[in-house]
């Protein structure tokens, strides 16, 4: 059966609301029996302040007789786009429990979900581009993923002294790790920890720079400081690397597509180096997403190009135009739109892997949305939910 066709199939007695605290722990039982095997223990160890009192209404649930059958989670932040606040969120823990699997019960809990929300500017997930295509998602963004060996990283060098990172007597240096990346949730300090916590986060810092990685030191999050600095930090993690898996020396990390110094490392240490789509987004307001993103990047002195309304519907339509060599974004008259887009087919062309002229074939050469979009950025994967 389709999955149009289940969104339709009868669902007799199955309420579908908001979690409430004393859901929590049939909650992350769901999710474990969901997903298991897993790399960590539980759900609950792994995201610990996605369950707190605070945020288990983000969850959305099916409930039959009593009894938790599906449940997908909106978490929603304030987040930092090149340091302009955006109102965004992510979508994770999307599960039906496996007895109620092919009732069509994960369309209508997400459906429910987001139609639910109306005052956020993007969405993003981690998931199949078909599945989730038909809620208004595509792959987009864009990360660097670059790997090395010990034969590619130079000798340690003894000075300054590299130890291990403290989480917690170290937040300051995290938290400017964070703040220095493209994309950056806005979290209180504990808040902060207990993600960090929860992933079992490790890392190396010589005391001015750091890096973040895995528990297992074969990824490394993010990094911060002097090229040369985070080029020793990653020497130290492949040598630490070597002495656990001496077969499988690679190292894996990864780097915004507009950081410069991130970009540097790769350059001097990457043995092979690949870019790819770093989530699967939804657009939620057009005006403010794309202001963000016209506020940092600057058109090239002196151009001349053609203005542009993008009707998005729902997400609504926006003017595009230069003035004064920069770009300005102002609600949009849909009766005179040059394109009308929505859904999955917008999300592609406003975060997509793909120049606009793919997704507007008609589109004049000298249209500025050419040279603004797509809007190609990282998420640490510390973000992950």
């Amino acid at each position: 059966m389709q999955d149009s066709q289940l969104a339709k199939a009868p669902m007799l007695n199955v309420q579908i609301r908001s979690a409430v605290a004393s859901d929590r722990a049939e909650l992350i039982s769901l999710l474990d029996r969901t997903f298991k095997p897993t790399a960590f223990a539980s759900f609950g160890d792994y995201y610990p302040h996605l369950f707190e009192d605070r945020s288990i209404g983000e969850h959305t649930v099916a409930v039959e007789g009593g009894k938790l059958l599906a449940c997908v989670g909106v978490y929603r932040f304030v987040a930092r786009l090149h340091g302009v606040p955006l109102r965004i969120a992510g979508i994770g823990q999307v599960a039906t429990a496996p007895e109620a699997q092919g009732r069509g019960l994960m369309t209508q809990v997400l459906t429910h979900a987001l139609a639910h929300i109306s005052d956020v500017d993007m969405f993003w997930l981690y998931g199949d581009r078909q599945r989730y295509g038909r809620f208004g998602f595509a792959p987009g963004g864009a990360v660097v993923e670059a790997t090395t060996w010990e034969r590619y990283v130079p000798d340690r060098n003894p000075s300054p002294v590299v130890r291990a990172l403290d989480l917690e007597r170290d937040c300051d240096l995290v938290a400017a790790d964070l703040a220095a990346q493209t994309f950056v949730l806005v979290q209180e300090p504990a808040e902060r920890l207990a993600m960090l916590r929860g992933k079992h986060t490790k890392g190396w810092t010589d005391g001015k720079a750091c890096i973040l990685t895995d528990e297992k030191h074969r990824e490394i999050w993010a990094m911060h400081g002097s090229v040369d600095a985070i080029i020793r930090l990653i020497s130290h993690q492949v040598a630490m690397h070597c002495v656990q898996t001496p077969k499988e020396t690679g190292v894996v990390f990864y780097a915004d597509p507009e950081d410069v110094v991130a970009l540097a490392v790769v350059r001097a240490l990457a043995g092979s180096v690949k870019a790819k789509p770093v989530a699967s987004f939804r657009v939620g307001q057009l005006h403010p997403l794309l202001s963000a993103w016209a506020a940092t990047h600057a058109p090239m002195p002196g151009a001349r190009l053609r203005p542009f309304v993008l009707d998005g519907g729902a997400a609504g339509a926006v003017r595009i135009e230069i003035t004064h060599d920069a770009w300005r974004v102002t609600s949009g008259d849909s009766a005179l739109a040059d394109a009308r887009v929505e859904g999955a087919a917008l999300a592609e062309l406003i975060f997509g892997l793909v120049p606009p002229s793919v997704c507007l074939p008609n589109m004049p050469a000298d249209s500025v949305l050419h040279y603004l979009l797509p809007m190609r950025f990282g998420i640490p994967a510390c973000y992950s939910l």
